[in-house]
């Protein structure tokens, strides 16, 4: 094979790597159906409501008294839930992290821990894997990585009192439980993956 021809085929590959690459990065499909797969199923979990075009209603959003419920469960005060309502840069954020569907769930007993938990799973698409990277190299302030449950890492935050949010993206759902547990979410991820392995016709010996 002469040079110019091995030089073209390298180009060539280049490319397709790089096309791949930029395709993965930015390309994910909308799935509406994912973020419900992400709220355990059991019979402990006793709520669960779906929300649609959340940054669009999230002044109103705000004022629902589930919305309010959950947040006082947090330790949020009613006036800090008020303030972030019309806050410009809270706004921003749930655009990214809530631009299309999400799914509320209450449970008073966790699968794993045993302990009472709100958990929410929202669709963020693409952005999912650029939440990772940030927390991975430490610029989301106050996460700290848990550890993994599967492929999946786990990061928490403390909030007030004994309560901590952790946090787990997956296949463009990003997932988010309330607790006293730091890995609370891997009930989530537990129930994402069981669900999805169905859907795909794998069965966990072949994982």
């Amino acid at each position: 094979m002469s040079a110019t021809v091995k030089k073209w085929l390298f180009r060539i590959l280049l490319v397709s790597f790089c096309a791949t690459l930029v395709w993965w990065v930015f390309y994910l499909p909308y799935d509406e159906k994912a973020v419900l797969r992400a709220i355990p199923d059991d019979s402990d979990v006793v709520l669960v409501s779906v929300h649609d075009n959340v940054a669009a209603r999230w002044h109103d959003i705000c004022r629902s008294e589930l919305v309010r419920c959950l947040a006082l469960s947090a330790g949020v005060k009613t006036q800090d839930i008020d303030k972030v309502a019309s806050d410009a840069e809270t706004r921003a954020w749930v655009q990214k992290l809530a631009p299309r569907r999400v799914a509320i769930g209450y449970t008073p007993s966790l699968t794993n821990s045993g302990h009472e938990a709100w958990l929410i799973s929202s669709w963020v698409g693409t952005y999912g894997r650029q939440l990772s990277w940030m927390a991975s190299l430490g610029l989301i302030k106050d996460a700290t990585l848990e550890g993994r449950c599967g492929r999946q890492q786990i990061w928490s935050s403390p909030m007030s009192g004994r309560k901590k949010l952790s946090v787990a993206v997956s296949e463009g759902v990003l997932m988010l439980c309330i607790s006293s547990d730091p890995q609370g979410v891997s009930n989530m991820i537990d129930a994402f993956d069981r669900i999805t392995r169905l859907r795909r016709g794998i069965s966990p010996a072949h994982l």
